[in-house]
C-alpha cells in the first residue's frame, strides 16, 4: 500500500495521470484545485486534507473511504460511487451532476448550498447531515436510507429544495425532511418518518403532513418498470 503525506501532491498528480489509483491512503495533503478525470480510483482512502474545487468527472470512486475534510465546492461530474464511504466531510456548495451512486454511504456531511441534478443513489445512505440552501433537482432514490439522529445536531434537508424526483423504496428517520420544500416528487413504498412540516406541492404518492396536496399515483405497474431500468446497473 503507498501511503502519500503533507508533501506529496505531485506524485498524487503523477499517478493519476496514468488512469488509475489504488490501494494507497492519502493524508493531510492539499488536494485543492485538482482535476480528477477519466480515472479508476479504487481502494484509495483520504482522510484529514483540503481539497476544495477538486474536480471529479467521468471518474469511477470505488471501496474508499474519504474522512473528516474539505471538499467545498467540489464537482462530481458523471461521477459512479461503488462501496465508497464519505463521512465527516464539508461539502459546501459542492455540485453533483449526472452521479451514480451505490452501496454509498454518506454521513456527517456538510450540504449547505450544494447542488444534485440528475444523480441516481440506490441501496445508499445519507445520515446526520446538514442541507440548508441545498437544491436537489431531476434525482433518483431508490431503495435508500435518509436518517438524522436526533442527538447529532444535524438538521438534514431543512431549508433546501427538492424538486422533479422520485424516492422508491425508501426509509426515513429523524424527519430529515422536515423545513424542506418539496415541488413535483414522486415517494413510491417509502417508510420510516417521512412527513413532518413539509411545504410540498404536487406531491404524489403519500400524503404528508404540513402544507401538501395529495394526489395519488396513477399507471403505478408503468412507474414501476420504469424505475427499474433506471436503478439497474452503472451509469
Amino acid at each position: 500500500m503507498s501511503f502519500y503525506g503533507r508533501s506529496n501532491r505531485v506524485l498524487v498528480e503523477q499517478t493519476l495521470e496514468k488512469g488509475a489509483i489504488v490501494d494507497c491512503q492519502i493524508a493531510e495533503c492539499d488536494l485543492s484545485n485538482l482535476p480528477v478525470k477519466g480515472v479508476q480510483w479504487e481502494h484509495a482512502d483520504i482522510r484529514d486534507l483540503h481539497a476544495n474545487d477538486i474536480i471529479f468527472q467521468n471518474t469511477r470512486l470505488g471501496k474508499s473511504n474519504f474522512f473528516r475534510s474539505s471538499f467545498m465546492r467540489a464537482s462530481f461530474d458523471k461521477v459512479i460511487l461503488d462501496l465508497m464511504i464519505f463521512d465527516g466531510l464539508t461539502l459546501i456548495k459542492s455540485r453533483w451532476c449526472d452521479t451514480w451512486a451505490t452501496d454509498t454511504v454518506m454521513k456527517n456531511l456538510c450540504l449547505q448550498r450544494s447542488v444534485f441534478s440528475g444523480a441516481r443513489f440506490v441501496t445508499s445512505s445519507l445520515l446526520d447531515f446538514e442541507a440548508l440552501d441545498m437544491r436537489v433537482d431531476n434525482c433518483i432514490f431508490a431503495h435508500s436510507m435518509f436518517g438524522v439522529n436526533y442527538g447529532s445536531g444535524m438538521n438534514g434537508f431543512s431549508g433546501a429544495v427538492i424538486s422533479n424526483c422520485i424516492f422508491y423504496h425508501c426509509r426515513f428517520e429523524g424527519y430529515p425532511l422536515r423545513g424542506a420544500k418539496i415541488v413535483s416528487c414522486v415517494f413510491v413504498y417509502c417508510s420510516g418518518e417521512i412527513g413532518d412540516e413539509i411545504e410540498c406541492s404536487n406531491v404524489t404518492g403519500i400524503g404528508l403532513r404540513g402544507k401538501a396536496r395529495y394526489k395519488p399515483l396513477q399507471k403505478m405497474n408503468d412507474a414501476r418498470r420504469l424505475l427499474e431500468r433506471c436503478t439497474q446497473g452503472g451509469a
